[in-house]
């Protein structure tokens, strides 16, 4: 097994031509103070973002850096930049954290102290506390990872940073390009897309796509249906539509998911309604919108037994389409007498549980990465896959920043709609430096009686 130190340094690697230009110009004496650097996923911008820090500590430019990103990669991020800079100022500060602090810091002053890297979550920094805090102070270098996911109160928490005047410089880091708003100082901007697109184009191996077919019982249909008649009720109720879509989504992805996410919700409606914690490791802009949101409902408005009616459903319901779908394709590969690295990687860990349970009692070896595992552990269990070309099922959330390069064959068991999103699933696998062919499975249920009614409605922006 490799030890700490490599194991991160594989993820950082060297720097590509492209990349290398990038870290010299803005770390330039002289250089412009604000950049917006446009690059697809899998493109590196993680191992700029460490060699940046890492270069602009070492020139004791810069003492107080801020580094925002969405929450599923804030310690993904947090471990990569410890081995580059090996730095003690790198600090995830989360709650917990910002109240040692506080603490810590003398009467009066502010808890920032004046040589730090902190890395915090975009949805942390806009809570009220902190957004009023951050600007209080000065920052040699703010960075704004996901920056094209920016909207609403997230939108704000940068806005008053820049107003404030205390921001020295200034990095928005984006996967597409997007209108900047007005507030925003002039930025130079670099594009990385033509590079990455000509790197991909002269890879000599082959990346293959399948979908994988497969269609619902009309038992599991019938569930579908259920499920409509209770996210129309929720709609009349005035529920938050982030709660239509996760319930939507998690029956997409397994009705285990469905039945874990429905038991919460019956348990805070019987107990006096509290906007439950769906999933807490799901990844992508479901997880951004959904973190910090609460809202009390009398329990009149929502019927507990249409839960009840669905969970009933959910119990007549004998096989499970999908996953049989997944055990055909599994069974296929290995017949092929295939022993390379495979991958199934879904958006939620009650599915990534059922399918690591479900694989096991047919004989399947698996490990199974989730967001609830420590990142450097992820990161070494990553690496024992590789190395005994065995089976990896994982939730995309406790992937992301992590370097799935050497992956032979990946099942993407719940596809987004998303079309950035399925980018940013691709790029972490085929990237520039990758060596190898690679297969990927779609399961792909937009077109399938039961999902395909339901998100039509939610997309006609209607009652579902």
């Amino acid at each position: 097994m490799p030890n700490d130190q490599e194991s991160r340094q594989s993820h950082v690697g060297e720097l590509l031509p492209f990349q290398a230009e990038f870290v010299d110009r803005f770390t330039e004496p002289g250089s412009s103070p604000n950049h917006l650097l446009v690059g697809p996923p899998g493109s590196g911008k993680t191992a700029v973002i460490s060699h940046i820090v890492e270069r602009t500590l070492a020139s004791g430019r810069n003492r107080r850096v801020l580094i925002l990103a969405p929450r599923p990669i804030v310690e993904q991020q947090a471990y990569l930049l410890r081995a580059v800079t090996k730095s003690g100022s790198v600090q995830v500060v989360d709650r917990y954290r910002y109240r040692e602090m506080e603490a810590e810091a003398p009467v009066g002053q502010s808890p920032w102290p004046d040589a730090i890297v902190a890395l915090m979550s975009i949805d942390f920094a806009k809570q009220e506390d902190i957004s009023d805090g951050l600007p209080r102070v000065s920052w040699d270098l703010v960075i704004v990872d996901e920056s094209h996911l920016l909207s609403g109160r997230r939108d704000d928490v940068l806005r008053r940073l820049i107003d404030s005047g205390s921001v020295k410089r200034l990095l928005m880091m984006s996967a597409t390009p997007v209108e900047q708003p007005a507030w925003l100082p002039e930025l130079v901007t670099t594009d990385w897309r033509s590079s990455v697109a000509d790197l991909l184009s002269k890879l000599k191996v082959p990346l293959r796509k399948e979908t994988v077919a497969f269609s619902y019982t009309r038992k599991e249909v019938a569930v579908f249906d259920r499920l409509g008649d209770l996210l129309a009720h929720l709609d009349a109720a005035s529920s938050p539509r982030m709660l239509q879509l996760t319930l939507l989504n998690c029956a997409r992805s397994s009705l285990y998911a469905l039945e874990a996410s429905l038991l919460r919700l019956r348990d805070g409606l019987t107990n006096g309604w509290k906007f439950p914690a769906f999933d807490a490791d799901v990844s992508g802009g479901e997880q951004l919108l959904w973190e910090h949101q609460t809202q009390q409902l009398p329990e009149s408005h929502v019927r507990v037994g249409l839960v009840e009616d669905l969970l009933t459903a959910l119990g007549e319901v004998e096989e499970d389409s999908k996953l049989n779908a997944l055990n055909r394709l599994l069974e296929g590969l290995v017949s092929d007498r295939i022993t390379s690295t495979s991958a199934v990687l879904t958006c939620y860990v009650a599915t990534a549980d059922y399918l690591s349970s479900t694989l096991a009692d047919r004989g399947y070896v698996s490990t199974q990465l989730t967001g609830s595992i420590p990142v450097e552990e992820r990161a070494h269990l990553l690496e024992d896959v590789f190395a005994s070309q065995g089976l990896l099922v994982a939730t995309e959330a406790a992937t992301q920043k992590l370097n799935l390069l050497r992956l032979r064959y990946c099942v993407l068991y719940d596809v987004p709609k998303n079309t950035e999103r399925l980018e940013q699933a691709m790029g972490r696998m085929w990237r520039p430096g990758r060596s190898g062919p690679l297969d990927v499975f779609l399961f792909d249920d937009t077109s399938l009686v039961g999902p395909r009614e339901l998100l039509a409605r939610f997309e006609s922006g209607g009652a579902i």
